[in-house]
């Protein structure tokens, strides 16, 4: 005999067991169950308010801008596949004509408008983390950019921010090249269109990433 009920809501209830031989005799007694919250898991999805990501741009050897891009999106699914998506159409570089030059230039939106960032979580160990602690992970993730995939290894430091809640944040600068997408002729074009001695290849990249879980809606909710 293997009966169920949902509760729902925590806490400790009186059910009554009543056993009986179908005939003559039968006996009653009082149970109490305690129901606990269950432990549910749901995918990460990426807080863009929250989160953000520069990438660093040296010119004339000395001169050293900071660089983002206004639009980010992503999640972390319960398989642990993690997705990082960036729209390269909201570069920000705090000056309108450099913006338009890079998307059409060195980006090509038209043909290119996204940079993607993939990989493989253990899901268990994120949502692990104590609340207020902080873990170190290793990981290895594939860049998608202007048609070609890198794969970058690298730490990141996980916080967990609340229950719902982490943060992802890379321990040190990721420094990516642009030859290795095959950039430089774009980067050449912004170097001869600003009237530039140089521009470096070499771009470092911090990121500040905040997931939450969508919580469930309890019942009597709106």
């Amino acid at each position: 005999m293997q009966p169920t009920h949902i509760y729902p809501a925590q806490g400790n209830y009186v059910v009554n067991l009543t056993v009986n031989d179908g005939a003559v005799s039968s006996s009653t007694e009082p149970l109490t169950i305690s129901v606990s919250e269950p432990q549910i898991s749901l995918p990460y999805v990426l807080d863009s308010n929250n989160s953000s990501l520069y990438f660093v741009s040296t010119k004339k050897e000395h001169t050293v801008e900071t660089h983002t891009f206004r639009t980010l999106s992503g999640d972390i699914s319960l398989d642990g596949d993690a997705r990082l998506s960036i729209d390269l159409s909201s570069v920000d570089t705090g000056v309108e004509t450099r913006d338009g030059r890079m998307k059409e230039h060195l980006f090509d939106i038209n043909t290119y408008p996204l940079a993607q960032v993939s990989l493989s979580l253990d899901y268990d160990t994120v949502k692990a983390v104590p609340a207020g602690t902080t873990q170190e992970m290793e990981i290895s993730a594939t860049l998608n950019l202007y048609g070609v995939d890198i794969q970058i290894d690298t730490q990141v430091q996980v916080s967990r921010l609340s229950s719902s809640r982490i943060l992802v944040q890379n321990i040190q600068p990721i420094l990516l090249n642009a030859t290795d997408f095959g950039l430089e002729a774009g980067i050449e074009t912004l170097r001869t269109l600003a009237n530039l001695t140089s521009i470096s290849y070499a771009v470092p990249v911090n990121f500040n990433l905040v997931f939450q879980t969508q919580e469930p809606v309890q019942a009597g909710e709106e």
